[in-house]
C-alpha cells in the first residue's frame, strides 16, 4: 500500500472513531431510568461495545500512523541516496 492509500485509510479510521464517539454520546444522552433494570443492562452493554470498538479503531490509527512515518522515512532515505 502506498503513502496516499495509507493516508486515506487513516482519514477513514478517523471518521470511524468520530462515529463511535457520536454513538457513545447518543447512548449516554438516552440512558434509561435506574428502575428499568433490563433496559439499563442492555444500554450499558451497548456503550461498552462502542467503547471497545473505539479503542480498537484508535489502535488501528496508531498502527497506520506508524506505517505512514516509516513510508515517509524510507522515501527521505531514497532521496538522500
Amino acid at each position: 500500500m502506498g503513502l496516499k492509500e495509507a493516508e486515506l485509510h487513516l482519514k477513514m479510521l478517523g471518521q470511524q472513531a468520530k462515529m463511535y464517539r457520536a454513538e457513545i454520546e447518543f447512548l449516554e444522552n438516552t440512558k434509561p431510568f435506574f428502575f428499568q433494570k433490563k433496559k439499563l443492562i442492555v444500554h450499558n452493554k451497548s456503550i461498552e461495545e462502542c467503547e471497545l470498538k473505539l479503542c480498537e479503531t484508535y489502535k488501528q490509527m496508531n498502527d497506520e500512523a506508524i506505517y505512514i512515518m516509516k513510508l515517509r522515512n524510507s522515501k527521505i532515505l531514497e532521496n538522500v541516496n
